[in-house]
């Protein structure tokens, strides 16, 4: 995927479930401009909608994440990469059985 600057900070809006009036007011641009940004990413991507987009980035980043993972790391743990909340972490040394 070979994205601008700008169209990377609008993904990231996206992401942070903001709306195009407030993503506009946040880059400061016109409330068109964002629309036509999204327009172009979507274009670019050859998507359609932002769920097709958060599903298009998920993909591309796990697909990163897997080729450049280290043995001690595994699972989501890059996630803060792409959120600010992190997933919970697994119990470790704890198992629980079923009666």
């Amino acid at each position: 995927m070979r994205l601008s600057d700008r169209e990377l900070q609008i993904i990231q809006a996206v992401f942070d479930d903001r709306e195009f009036e407030l993503l506009a007011r946040d880059l400061v641009i016109t409330t068109e401009v964002a629309y036509r940004a999204m327009q172009k990413i979507y274009v670019k991507l050859q998507i359609g909608s932002r769920a097709e987009l958060i599903v298009r980035v998920m993909s591309e980043y796990l697909a990163f994440v897997a080729d450049h993972e280290e043995p001690e790391t595994s699972g989501l743990s890059y996630w803060p990469l792409v959120s600010k909340r992190r997933p919970p972490e697994p119990q470790r040394g704890r198992t629980t059985h079923a009666a």
